[in-house]
């Protein structure tokens, strides 16, 4: 997954693709054991006058960051359902913490001290 949207979270991190308008309509928080996780979710209009897209979540503001019916900067990267701010987003962080992790977990098996481990186990 990460890897497939790359290009749209470099995107995003340097704010690249079309300005335009975010309108917030509403906020959506999910509770997680000590964290709480929100997305404004309203419209995008863009800056050159096209079809404004309804539904679309606005990355990176919290519960308190927009109220409803503000109006803020916006810039859509591409993606179907998310606009970022214009200041660009760190959602490169957890892509790369994913990467990370997988490659962790794919080369373990691979790794020489674990098979130098279970030759000496072996041999005892």
């Amino acid at each position: 997954m990460v890897a497939a949207n790359s290009a749209a979270i470099v995107r995003a991190t340097f704010a690249m693709g079309e300005p335009g308008v975010f309108s917030a309509q509403r906020v959506r928080c999910v509770q997680h054991l000590a964290h709480e996780s929100c997305e404004w979710e309203g419209d995008f209009r863009p800056g050159d006058g096209g079809a404004v897209r309804a539904g679309v979540g606005f990355y990176g503001a919290g519960r308190d960051d927009l109220a409803v019916g503000q109006q803020v900067a916006a810039v859509d990267t591409g993606r179907a359902n998310r606009v970022y701010p214009v200041d660009g987003s760190n959602e490169w962080l957890f892509a790369l913490a994913t990467l990370a992790c997988g490659a962790a977990l794919v080369s373990y098996p691979f790794h020489p001290l674990r098979r130098l481990r279970a030759a000496r186990a072996a041999r005892h």
